[in-house]
């Protein structure tokens, strides 16, 4: 009896877990799309950008969902709070390109000694993809 319970409770536990990773696909999925379509309406950025602020709260250890999250803010025109998220991303995975990437971008005027910074680990990551300043 005690095994059957056990394994009932292990069974729900996977068809959870299963649940939210399903979830979670979709979200990134729906940010991919807004962050790529050069036509996304304002609105539809904002709906992308709650649905992964919402997604955050369920698995905050998703650098994707945070690049995704950033790229969003871009496009709405809140490039503080990009740079806030790439800052966050690069500070987990430090190897993130793109995350430097977009730190180089957004500290040229208001950080240039942090800009500089990134440029240099986008080099050390991508010797032949860097920008050139």
């Amino acid at each position: 009896m005690l095994q059957r319970a056990i394994v009932l409770v292990a069974a729900v536990l996977a068809l959870g877990w299963l649940a939210v990773s399903y979830h979670n696909s979709r979200v990134i999925r729906h940010a991919q799309v807004a962050s790529a379509d050069q036509k996304a309406t304002p609105a539809e950025i904002d709906s992308a950008l709650r649905a992964v602020r919402d997604d955050l709260v369920l698995d905050t250890s998703r650098t994707e969902a945070l690049s995704y999250r950033a790229s969003l803010e871009i496009r709405a025109g809140r490039e503080d709070e990009a740079r806030k998220l790439f800052e966050e991303i690069v500070r987990r995975e430090p190897d993130y390109r793109s995350a430097w990437l977009g730190l180089y971008q957004f500290t040229q005027k208001s950080d240039p000694a942090r800009s500089a910074q990134a440029l240099a680990q986008v080099r050390r990551l991508d010797p032949l993809g860097a920008p050139r300043p």
